[in-house]
């Protein structure tokens, strides 16, 4: 479910246009292990993007940190986030989910890099290699 979330918006959502995600269970517990991701972005999100040239790979990266306890996923978050510098910005969502009669705590966080995000806004603004005061 995640997986599919991340093919979508590294194809149709723009760094500048996406504002979150959730993800979340029909139940809990879930004996049917079905699971839903929500994202929500500005624009109609149907139409492919096109990345800018110095764009290379895909836009985002999708992480997530599980555990038993909401500490212990809270505390491998927070080290990943710590870890990846202020070049990267991220997204989170919170969700536990049964499996198999255990609850598990999880956060997944999608994360891209602020550079690419700057490059579409240049796009956004027609590319005009203008300065602004």
């Amino acid at each position: 479910m995640l997986n599919e979330a991340l093919t979508y918006i590294n194809g149709h959502v723009a760094p500048t246009n996406i504002v979150s995600f959730s993800v979340f269970e029909d139940d809990h517990p879930c004996p049917t292990n079905h699971y839903h991701v929500v994202v929500y972005h500005k624009g109609d999100g149907v139409e492919t993007i096109t990345k800018p040239d110095d764009v290379k790979g895909e836009l985002y990266q999708l992480h997530q940190f599980e555990s038993d306890s909401w500490e212990g996923v809270t505390q491998k978050t927070e080290e990943y986030l710590i870890a990846g510098g202020s070049e990267f910005k991220h997204l989170l969502s919170t969700f536990n989910y049964s499996r198999d009669n255990e609850d598990t705590k999880a956060i997944a966080v999608i994360t891209w890099n602020r550079t690419h995000e700057d490059l579409f806004a240049d796009l956004s603004r027609g590319g005009c290699q203008c300065l602004i005061f």
